[in-house]
């Protein structure tokens, strides 16, 4: 079983992303390769376009009003929140951190290898598939713990929300209307292992093994909920879709490839010179899409 043939095998399973590096300097990718690289679906891309012929003047947030009568359904959504969370974290969460921990661990040791600075992982590097090859075995651990987690929130979101629907005003009727909401943000990309992997490079080196190990943890057990249950939820929520716009100047003074080229040092480099690691560090967020 040599080393080559893991990687090929992985390769099967979450495919690298294109060569891209040249986008944005005459090079057009077509409709799939964008999709596959945003992690977009075909009937969001639609959606999206739809809104933009709709809505013209992208400068403004939409109108949000505090609506007092939802306050008996933030109140159950949080009752319900409070006891599940803290059981399923005093549960799962020393398990799966003590299982993530040697991949962290292999991650940050292979990261101290790569030069300085690092834009792109080369997936074909010997170094690379050894560490896939030694992760594996933790990967596929993981896997169990999110699908685990992930049937728990679906079973408990059917427990509270099945009865609050039929019990309240219009309960069917609100459940129609916020599905035909999200329905062209639904069936969005699967787990690509080998991105995973990737970006586990990049926050070890930014944020320590340990402190990734915590995050990664906290991300499988909590995130899920929250999103779904707490700010998505179809069974107690009407919901509708808001703008929010997050940029709030055109950034003609900066330039755009200088904003480019910041935004490439600091989100998508996986290794910078360690001055640089640490003040990103100190941040409470920053993104790291490599």
């Amino acid at each position: 079983f040599s080393i080559r043939a893991c990687q090929r095998k992985m390769a099967a399973i979450a495919p690298a992303p294109p060569d891209v590096e040249t986008a944005g300097q005459g090079t057009i990718l077509d409709e799939k390769v964008r999709m596959r690289i945003n992690g977009e679906t075909k009937r969001q891309m639609e959606h999206a376009r739809q809104m933009k012929d709709q809505r013209p003047d992208t400068t403004v947030d939409d109108v949000w009003e505090v609506d007092q009568s939802l306050k008996s359904a933030d109140s159950y959504i949080m009752w319900c929140t409070y006891p599940y969370l803290l059981t399923k974290m005093l549960i799962l969460f020393i398990p799966l951190f003590i299982v993530t921990l040697p991949i962290a661990i292999l991650a940050r040791i292979y990261a101290a290898f790569l030069p300085t600075p690092t834009d792109k992982v080369k997936r074909a590097a010997p170094g690379f598939a050894l560490f896939v090859l030694l992760s594996s075995p933790f990967v596929l651990v993981v896997l169990v713990f999110v699908a685990l987690s992930r049937a728990s929130d679906g079973f408990f979101y059917y427990l509270f929300g099945v009865p609050y629907m039929l019990l309240s005003k219009d309960g069917w009727g609100r459940r129609k209307r916020s599905i035909a909401t999200i329905r062209p943000y639904m069936g969005g990309p699967r787990i690509r292992i080998l991105d995973v992997l990737v970006c586990a490079l990049g926050h070890t080196l930014r944020n320590g093994f340990l402190e990734w190990c915590w995050c990664f943890a906290v991300m499988i057990i909590a995130i899920p909920w929250m999103k779904y249950w707490v700010n998505a939820n179809t069974l107690v929520y009407d919901l509708s879709e808001r703008y929010v716009q997050q940029i709030s100047t055109s950034m003609t003074d900066c330039g755009v490839d200088s904003v480019q080229d910041s935004a490439r040092r600091i989100i998508s480099r996986t290794k910078q010179d360690k001055d640089f690691q640490n003040r990103l560090d100190l941040w409470n967020f920053c993104p790291h899409y490599p």
